[in-house]
């Protein structure tokens, strides 16, 4: 079997496209573990629970906080016109 100097030459693109994805891939997943590192620290018991509960939970924790923010808003504004 001959294997061409052209052959050699695509087989090496081939194998350094490979490993290019491979490096992009492993660059996307550290900074999405990074993320969701954070993500953990920031969900009241976070740390303990797997991925899928943690974004679920994550988004519940978010609308608990507006929720909390708008009440607190309006406290402000009931507080503030009582003065006047």
């Amino acid at each position: 079997m001959v294997i061409s100097l052209k052959d050699l030459l695509l087989g090496f693109q081939v194998h350094e496209s490979v490993k290019k994805k491979r490096r992009v891939l492993r660059r996307r997943r550290s900074h999405m573990g990074r993320r969701i590192r954070a993500l953990r620290k920031l969900v009241p018991y976070g740390e303990t629970m797997e991925i899928g509960k943690l974004f679920v939970e994550a988004a519940k924790y978010i609308l608990c906080l507006q929720m909390q923010a708008k009440a607190m808003q309006v406290m402000v504004r009931v507080l503030s016109s009582n003065g006047k």
